[in-house]
């Protein structure tokens, strides 16, 4: 599976902001796909590192990892510190439920400004104990290479 959007078991995370929009990218995408992962998202107040695992079915689940405080496109804004631990408490998530976790392909880099090879790297030191998938698109849509 290539499309991260046609999951239907495991967990799909993403990077969100801390200050409540989805409004480019993936996040995008999820928020329109599915409403609820937005109005859960909205209603919290996110600190960096955190994340926050909403239900879509019972085999599925959207991860919003707040892996930036502030957005934009003028410079980096993913923070790898806070990636570092999200997807640590994701680790721990998905393996306790033996479910396999889909990232997208430039995680905290298209939009967020991170380094592809900072960000696969964190990945592959703490989603040690599940099974990942790096998805080539989203929605069908092929993702921005760097």
């Amino acid at each position: 599976m290539t499309d991260i959007l046609s999951a239907t078991r495991g967990i799909i995370v993403h990077q969100v902001n801390c200050q409540g929009v989805m409004g480019a990218g993936i996040a995008l995408q999820i928020r329109q796909k599915w409403p609820k992962v937005y109005q859960r998202y909205r209603n919290f107040k996110f600190k960096l590192g955190q994340i926050q695992i909403v239900k879509i079915t019972d085999d599925l689940y959207v991860c919003n990892l707040a892996g930036q405080d502030q957005y934009g496109r003028d410079k980096r804004y993913t923070d790898y510190e806070a990636l570092r631990i999200g997807f640590t408490k994701l680790n721990t998530y998905a393996s306790a439920k033996n479910f396999p976790v889909y990232i997208p392909k430039f995680m905290g880099c298209s939009n967020a400004g991170g380094d592809w090879k900072v960000v696969s790297q964190i990945i592959s030191e703490t989603l040690s104990t599940c099974k990942i998938t790096i998805c080539e698109k989203a929605g069908g849509k092929e993702r921005r290479t760097l």
